[in-house]
């Protein structure tokens, strides 16, 4: 029989022999491919430290199962669609790409699925197969650049496309993805492009906006980016225009709504705060924008000011925990009439 030792050390055994096996299947489990294309600057004052590395040499990010990548090759714009390189995301996919002088096409191949395309022409072969491109493949310091979806038919892949952070995320995978639910992109930043500041401040992350992301350490204490939330006096409860309408919500949700007011011109946010721990972004706006807001029944209604523009919305506070508030635009006089409901 054995003894307690022996039994101990044979599953520290089982355990090693089998975790580069866990650890590839995690790996797995993550896009096949994932790239942050900025879509304006990230605001870096005092009060909002960018929270992704500036670009260095041209060189541009990008991760292949989870690990990261580098590439010189830049991102185009063609009639408005966002251009990449055909072989840089065909090969991190694991496909096979040649280039056929002769005929001056480019042969792609990933498994069972064959793809013929030639520069400037508004067809390929897809499986033998005609599909028409939006806008034509072109040619770029000797690379063959294609827009996003006609990459995902070339390939048998699904492209999903996430704003957040003022920034746009293109997630190449093999089949449909909720990325939108907010436990899972927020699990995917977490295990790339927000890892390494993660690690480093002992941080979890549990919510990214447009302009801000909040994430807790290991003792309790809350962030916004990189500021400490229970260090700033910008962060105040919230009661809206009804503090009756707001107090009964947060009741019903669990939650407490707190407002992050900094000096202008730094982002605004509305979260709530759940008895749980956790923390969702409600709403918040990029520098130089500001919002009045007020909650009635199960919404919240916002006005949000730009220059000498405003635009009205609502936003369901009912929302399942795990996704994201979704703002919906609304006319001014539904936002007059729910305010003067009250």
């Amino acid at each position: 029989m054995k003894s307690y030792k022996q039994i101990f050390f044979s599953i520290l055994l089982s355990i090693w022999v089998f975790l580069p096996d866990i650890a590839f299947a995690q790996i797995k489990d993550l896009p096949d491919f994932f790239i942050r294309i900025p879509t304006q600057p990230y605001d870096n004052s005092v009060y909002n430290e960018s929270i992704f590395a500036e670009q260095l040499y041209n060189e541009t990010t990008y991760y292949v199962n989870g690990q990261p990548q580098a590439t010189n090759l830049p991102i185009l714009m063609e009639n408005g669609r966002t251009m990449l390189p055909l072989r840089l995301i065909g090969e991190a996919c694991g496909a096979s790409v040649a280039w056929n002088s002769n005929e001056q096409q480019a042969i792609i191949t990933l498994n069972n699925h064959k793809t013929i395309i030639k520069p400037s022409s508004n067809v390929m072969l897809v499986n033998n197969e005609q599909l028409n491109i939006d806008t034509a493949p072109l040619m770029h310091n000797d690379t063959l650049y294609l827009p996003l979806r006609s990459i995902g038919e070339a390939l048998g892949k699904k492209i999903i496309w996430q704003s957040k952070l003022g920034q746009s995320f293109i997630i190449v995978c093999n089949q449909e993805q909720n990325f939108s639910n907010r436990s899972q992109f927020n699990e995917l930043l977490s295990k790339t492009y927000l890892k390494q500041m993660l690690l480093e401040n002992n941080r979890k992350l549990l919510d990214v906006g447009q302009s801000a992301i909040i994430s807790v350490d290991e003792t309790g204490n809350y962030y916004r980016n990189y500021a400490a939330i229970d260090e700033s006096t910008a962060w105040h409860n919230f009661d809206g225009m009804f503090p009756d309408e707001t107090e009964t919500m947060a009741k019903k949700l669990g939650c407490t709504f707190r407002y992050y007011d900094p000096p202008m011109p730094n982002a605004e946010t509305l979260t709530a705060f759940y008895a749980d721990g956790d923390v969702k972004i409600i709403y918040d706006v990029p520098p130089y924008h500001s919002f009045n807001a007020f909650i009635y029944g199960n919404y919240v209604y916002i006005t949000e000011y730009y220059n000498d523009t405003k635009q009205f919305l609502r936003i369901n506070l009912e929302t399942a925990q795990n996704e994201y508030f979704i703002p919906e635009i609304i006319k001014e006089k539904d936002y007059l009439k729910a305010n003067q409901l009250k």
